[in-house]
């Protein structure tokens, strides 16, 4: 018999319903939220990827874990609590994970970062939809998003009929690699 312990969060592979991440949590390998399902991440969480590996062997980037956001996101941090996403290195370096990657396919969803730091990836935060009736909503306030070996943050509607709307105010974007 095996036992599920849905307290827990998830480290690595797909979410199978709505959660809600508290105290810190490294995640092993890519950590997919899938349509329809929304990934609660509250003040005052770092989230750590394990440095230069992933568990899964998936994603854009095989090497490197990521979080890739098919559904929804809610990381609202405070001014005093803030949400740091960030290698689990000892001595961080550009590169270590790969980064966020919202890629909505539905309609929908939303992605809320604010009072959040993204650091040490091969990216910031990418969104893109994809196909028609895809639409994100998206709301990047009061972050910092820096040290990546990629982008900060880019935002993008792939194929005709995919929308985002999005919303990037009293952010800091500092030491990327690319614009």
């Amino acid at each position: 018999v095996v036992t599920i312990d849905r307290s827990l969060p998830t480290i690595f592979g797909p979410l199978y319903e709505n959660e809600t991440w508290t105290g810190d949590v490294t995640l092993t390998g890519d950590v997919t939220v899938p349509a329809g399902v929304t990934l609660t991440i509250n003040p005052g969480v770092t989230v750590y990827f394990s440095a230069l590996t992933d568990n899964q062997g998936s994603g854009n980037n095989v090497d490197r874990s990521e979080l890739i956001v098919e559904g929804s996101l809610s990381a609202v941090g405070t001014a005093v609590d803030g949400i740091v996403f960030t290698s689990s290195s000892a001595s961080p370096v550009k590169g270590d994970w790969h980064g966020i990657r919202v890629v909505t396919t539905g309609s929908a969803e939303s992605v809320t970062m604010d009072y959040c730091t993204v650091s040490y990836g091969d990216l910031g935060i990418d969104i893109r939809t994809d196909g028609a009736g895809s639409s994100t909503t998206v709301s990047i306030t009061n972050s910092t998003v820096e040290e990546t070996s990629g982008t900060g943050i880019i935002v993008y509607a792939m194929n005709s009929g995919g929308q985002v709307s999005a919303t990037l105010s009293n952010n800091i974007i500092l030491n990327n690699d690319s614009v």
